[in-house]
């Protein structure tokens, strides 16, 4: 019997502590607007840079391009500015886009990447038949601060010209969702839940101190 309340009184110690220090979990989508098209003929891939937030976990990026009925293949790479570095750090197999009216939407789901916070990644798209890509565009306000649309012929990418007026305020119409992980905070309810965990300790040492002063 003795044996019985020691296991328990250790399950609920071990239930306590997990409870105190379950992770919480955060999110953060960053996105743009489409509002126009832009062609891209003679391309083989086209991409958007952009700056990794403090929920630095990349789960998902999406875009939209017009026309374009093949397959496109994704990849994930650092960047310096100028061009990407390093090997990809993460390529997905070739996706078909979900196509309504002409607008195909390229979704990449799973990538599941953890980057840092505050460097500049490369999002791109490689396809055998790339031809307009939608973009979030507006003549005198940068739509997205963090990064610009960037295009090239195979793996050697180069920047779009920011001083072509048309040009420079320009990046692809995406959406990226990330998640964040923090260590060691309280879930919801835990302080109540912390409550009714320590009665129940409190009424098995109290049980258990009668039964033995019983059996005494």
């Amino acid at each position: 019997m003795k044996c019985q309340h020691i296991v328990l009184v250790a399950f609920t110690s071990a239930a306590l502590a997990a409870i105190v220090v379950s992770p919480s979990f955060s999110a953060t989508t960053v996105s743009t607007s489409s509002n126009l098209t832009h062609n891209f003929f003679g391309f083989s891939s086209v991409g958007q840079t952009f700056t990794a937030p403090t929920d630095n976990i990349l789960d998902s990026f999406s875009a939209t391009f017009v026309d374009t009925q093949a397959p496109l293949t994704f990849s994930l790479f650092s960047w310096n500015g100028s061009t990407t570095t390093g090997s990809a750090l993460y390529t997905s197999g070739p996706l078909a886009g979900t196509t309504a009216g002409g607008i195909a939407t390229f979704s990449f789901t799973g990538i599941n990447t953890t980057l840092t916070t505050g460097n500049t990644y490369a999002a791109i798209f490689d396809g055998s038949a790339i031809y307009q890509v939608e973009v979030a565009h507006d003549p005198s306000i940068d739509p997205y601060t963090g990064g610009q649309m960037i295009a090239g012929l195979g793996p050697g990418l180069f920047t779009i010209n920011d001083s072509q007026s048309f040009l420079k305020y320009e990046d692809m119409g995406f959406t990226a969702n990330f998640s964040g992980r923090v260590s060691g905070v309280p879930e919801p309810g835990a302080p109540l839940t912390l409550g009714v965990f320590a009665l129940s300790l409190a009424a098995i040492v109290f049980r258990a101190r009668k039964t033995n002063s019983k059996t005494a």
